[in-house]
Order: structure tokens, then sequence, then C-alpha cells
């Protein structure tokens, strides 16, 4: 019966159930009729007995928040299922930062091009730009399966720098018409 929510962070609530009962934690308000009425009735229901978690198919005694806002005064599709396994599990952030630590090492980084990387990069047409350098970066990064997110934000990055290397060449150029 644990929801998303860190216990610690909510000690000092105030969560004032539908019967009018008062509870000051989430611990005790697991504990109340009115929580209790509402799993039977979520159990009764027609909605998923599905976990939202490993999408197997269980008899819901944990339930998950879809919003704070609502706690005490809950409507049942407020509660996301979850069986007992996945409500003990861990999360695995060790995953999610070797994940990371992969794109970062693929990802755009204009100090490790070479200067043939450099000029071709600089040689892209302005409004091909956005175009070929999402592709690059798809392919580049294709078994990982990135995410467009991922990929525009390293076709940014590279516009950036590429905007900038532009303006700096510019800037070189006149001083040396001027100079000369």
């Amino acid at each position: 019966m644990s929801p998303n929510l860190d216990l610690r962070a909510v000690k000092t609530m105030k969560i004032i159930c539908k019967n009018g009962e008062i509870v000051h934690s989430l611990e005790r308000y697991y504990k109340t009729y009115h929580w209790k009425i509402l799993v039977l009735n979520y159990n009764e229901s027609d909605l998923s007995k599905r976990c939202f978690k490993c999408k197997i198919d269980c008899i819901p005694s944990h339930f998950l928040h879809r919003t704070r806002k609502r706690i005490g005064n809950e409507k049942l599709t407020d509660l996301l299922p979850v069986c007992s396994s996945c409500i003990d599990a861990k999360p695995d952030r060790s995953k999610k930062k070797n994940e990371r630590r992969q794109f970062s090492a693929i990802g755009f980084n204009p100090n490790t091009l070479s200067e043939s990387q450099k000029n071709w990069l600089i040689s892209i047409r302005p409004n091909l730009r956005g175009y070929v350098l999402s592709k690059l970066f798809s392919e580049k990064a294709s078994s990982y399966k990135p995410s467009k997110q991922w990929v525009n934000a390293q076709v940014k990055k590279a516009c950036k720098w590429i905007r900038k290397t532009e303006k700096e060449m510019r800037l070189a150029l006149e001083l040396e018409v001027q100079v000369g």
C-alpha cells in the first residue's frame, strides 16, 4: 500500500479523508477505514488489475498515486495498481547512469573533432543542418536507440558550435582585411 511518495517529505502532511477522519502521515492513512474501502472498491471495479510497472495481472493490494493533490479524496482512477514484487523492488539507478555515460561518449563534443570533421560541419548548408545532423546522430547512436530529445539536443549543440565558429571565422577575416 506504499505510494510513490517519500514518507519523510510528507510527515507533516494533514490528510482529511472523505469520511472526515484526519491523519497526519501516509503510514496512518493506509490503515484508515477510508483507504480499505477505496482498495476494496478498486478491486471490485472494472479498472485494470495489471501491475503498472511489470504489466503482470495481479490482485492489487499496493497502489501508487497519480497525483498528490487528492490524497484522502482520491478517485479510483487516481490509483495505479502495483504487485508485491514491484513495490519492494528498488529502482536500478546504475542502468540509467551507464546509459548516460554511453550517450555522453557518442554525443557532440567539438574538442574530439578532427580538422576535417570541423570543416565538414561548417560546410553544411544552414537550411540542411538540422536534417543532416539529426540523421548523423541517429545513426551514430542507433545501437542505443536514442530518444528524439537526445538527438535534438545533440543537433542543437552542434548548430550552436557551428554558428559560433562561423562568427569567429568572419571576425578573423574582417581583422585580416583591416590589417592587410
